[in-house]
């Protein structure tokens, strides 16, 4: 119990450490969005950027996540596609996950 109330405690400090920042960040969220608006953007096109209507490729698991493939197969997966695309494959004799991407010319 001892040890639960002090990791609580530790929590709570940690938590309270940040309400600066995420007080900067709404502050700053403010000052980009009254930027846009006064730079012609619309308060839809700002909420399409906030909050977009449609998925990302990265919220779907089956466009990033290939457990069953090497290295050499992630990298020529890799190699057609632009700068900064992704997938998460299984490491070589291990249990744990490694990532693979697509840096500039290199996968």
């Amino acid at each position: 119990l001892m040890t639960d109330n002090i990791r609580s405690r530790e929590l709570d400090t940690e938590m309270n450490s940040l309400k600066p920042e995420i007080i900067m960040l709404y502050k700053q969220r403010d000052q980009h969005q009254s930027w846009l608006l006064s730079h012609g953007s619309s308060v839809e096109d700002i909420t399409q950027l906030v909050h977009p209507g449609r998925e990302r490729p990265h919220h779907d698991e089956n466009t990033w996540l290939f457990p069953d493939i090497d290295r050499p197969m992630a990298e020529e997966m890799l190699q057609p596609r632009e700068h900064g695309t992704f997938l998460i494959r299984k490491s070589r004799g291990t249990q744990q996950y490694a990532l693979s991407i697509k840096c500039g010319q290199q996968s």
